[in-house]
């Protein structure tokens, strides 16, 4: 399943199973499995995306940020190399591995 809306990017990425709603971009190299994004999203590049994983609007996931199959909250951001273990059901920025608040 690809299925993209308005303003949404993807170029040379490893995707299976993705849903987008719109404005969503997402930049190269990167893999992205079994995910569902709503609007507006940005994703830097080598970003890995495990597994079932439900991300709210208004999101940030710096370079090299690896997320397991969690959810994340709307208008948060990751940072760089950030590690998302568990759910995040709290705003804000999170960093480090795990990541956290």
């Amino acid at each position: 399943m690809k299925i993209l809306k308005n303003n949404s990017k993807i170029k040379n990425i490893n995707i299976e199973n993705l849903k987008l709603d719109k404005n969503v971009k997402i930049y190269n190299p990167g893999n992205i499995y079994n995910y569902f994004i709503n609007d507006n999203l940005f994703v830097w590049p080598f970003v890995e995306i495990q597994g079932h994983v439900k991300i709210g609007k208004n999101i940030l996931i710096g370079s090299n940020a690896t997320i397991l199959p969690i959810k994340i909250c709307s208008n948060t951001f990751i940072g760089a190399e950030a590690v998302v273990t568990k759910n995040i059901i709290k705003k804000g920025i999170y960093t480090g591995n795990p990541a956290k608040l």
